[in-house]
């Protein structure tokens, strides 16, 4: 029998000081005991508050519905944990974590050991960080707008001084984004081989416009000239400051898995793969189109070069997916 009242004493003396709100309720939410702590935390005496349900007065309007449903699912089995909104007697809001656990009134019937934690800083920091992360994504948005306007602007610039060629770019581009979809680069890669497509050949702007224009072939060192454009593009794209290597992709665009390719002589992983799809959808396009210096060889003749060089000047993967694109229906839309 002491030791009974001693275990009651210490159970009193832990409700009565525990720092978090402590209710006795019965299953219907209606009050029969509260801590201290209670009444600091809402701002209701014991008095006010004994007899009534507890929803009736710490409930915000918008929230009463979702609180009786928490009342009604409480069972004598089960306990109820949940993080919400309440108000005080002043009308102020907080946040609380709620734990509820059934226990023996002394009338024999079961009641509810109610706990409130408040949560408050915790939950404004939450807020406070979900709306950082929206103005941050509102940012990277603003960002990625402003240098797909720059990367637009460079290749309406080089394709101003190649009138054989406007349009080229855009193409290639088109067909580079469906390659790169049919590999199941994901749509963020997608979209940075298409803008990386838009100005592959941006560094012919340094290349003497004479020469692009050439109605005849090439001779070998206006060909050298040429293939001064991937690292002229190199040069002018790395100033554009970008969380992905756009520069480096355009630089590398004339590679050749099996060495063979210009400017670095780069081959197998040494090579992007946003590079490997580019040039595969470069060599279709410009096969495909006429140029001053010949007329279209035809889709055909593309497909075959791409078959018949597959491996070793152009990338397999990126072949055979650029075969699939077309095998689709893939249509230039123009």
């Amino acid at each position: 029998l002491a030791d009974l009242a001693r275990e009651s004493a210490t159970l009193e003396q832990l409700f009565a000081n525990s720092p978090l709100t402590i209710q006795l309720c019965k299953l219907d939410g209606t009050i029969l005991r509260v801590n201290p702590t209670c009444e600091r935390m809402f701002g209701y005496s014991q008095q006010e508050l004994v007899g009534h349900r507890i929803d009736d007065y710490i409930v915000p309007p918008g929230e009463m519905e979702a609180a009786r449903g928490y009342t009604e699912s409480f069972s004598a089995e089960d306990g109820l944990v949940f993080e919400a909104s309440r108000k005080r007697k002043d009308g102020t809001s907080i946040d609380v974590a709620f734990t509820g656990f059934p226990v023996r009134l002394e009338e024999g019937e079961t009641g509810v050991f109610a706990i409130y934690e408040d949560i408050s800083k915790r939950k404004q920091a939450e807020r406070e960080l979900e709306q950082s992360n929206l103005q941050l994504k509102a940012k990277v948005v603003e960002l990625e707008k402003a240098w797909e306007q720059a990367i637009r602007v460079l290749a309406i610039a080089s394709e101003v001084r190649d009138p054989y060629t406007a349009g080229h770019q855009k193409r290639v581009a088109k067909l580079a984004r469906a390659i790169a979809e049919q590999l199941s680069m994901g749509e963020t890669r997608a979209r940075q081989v298409e803008m990386a497509a838009l100005v592959h050949d941006v560094g012919k702007i340094e290349i003497p416009t004479e020469i692009l224009v050439k109605p005849g072939r090439l001779n070998p060192i206006e060909y050298k000239l040429i293939q001064i454009h991937p690292a002229s593009g190199y040069r002018i794209l790395r100033a554009i400051d970008l969380p992905w290597p756009l520069a480096e992709i355009v630089y590398q665009h004339h590679e050749a898995p099996d060495g063979s390719g210009y400017p670095r002589g780069l081959q197998g992983g040494q090579i992007l793969p946003e590079a490997r799809v580019i040039t595969v959808a470069d060599t279709v396009e410009a096969m495909s189109s006429h140029r001053p210096y010949r007329a279209s060889l035809g889709l055909g003749a593309a497909l075959d070069e791409l078959e018949r060089l597959r491996g070793t000047r152009y990338d397999a993967a990126a072949v055979d997916a650029c075969r699939e694109v077309f095998a689709k229906g893939f249509d230039w839309g123009e």
